[in-house]
Order: structure tokens, then sequence, then C-alpha cells
């Protein structure tokens, strides 16, 4: 079982897992500005990109992401890479 989002629950679904995984990835290595302003506000980060999110239309402008980002999963296989593809200058 993996880490729920609830302390002291957990999870067995691996891509869940994944997905949490990845979320704090973004904010560790994206995230600074919004970690520092949580600190200030006293709240959590997530709930930072939460109002930013809320602001992406759609589709994304076309930005596309693979999380194929560590090795151990089944499908599509242990040599699969993750990438995040389209990015452009309306994506900064």
């Amino acid at each position: 079982p993996y880490p729920a989002a609830i302390p002291d629950h957990f999870n067995t679904e691996v891509m869940i897992y994944r997905g949490y995984w990845m979320v704090s990835w973004f904010k560790r290595e994206f995230g600074l500005r919004e970690m520092q302003q949580a600190r200030e506000q006293g709240v959590e980060p997530e709930q930072l990109f939460d109002e930013l999110v809320n602001g992406v239309p759609p589709g994304s402008m076309g930005l596309t992401l693979q999380p194929y980002w560590s090795p151990g999963i089944r499908e599509p296989g242990l040599e699969a890479k993750g990438a995040m593809i389209g990015f452009g200058d309306v994506h900064t």
C-alpha cells in the first residue's frame, strides 16, 4: 500500500501514488514562489496551485504530459520515459 492524501490511510493503486509523486515533484521543481507565498499566508501550496489551475483553459493550450518518470511500470514498460510535449511561449 502507498500513503493516501488522508494521514494514516493508504492507497493500493500504484498509478494514484505516481500522481501524488508527480504533484510533489512539480511543487519542488517549479513551485518555489508558491511555497513561499503559502508559508506567508498560512495555507498549503496545493491550495495556491488549485487557484492557478482554475485559470488554465481546457486543453492546456496544447501542452501534453507523459508521466512515465520512474521505473517499475509494467505498461508501457521499464524503458518508458516521461515527457512534457507542446511547450510554447503561452505556457510561461
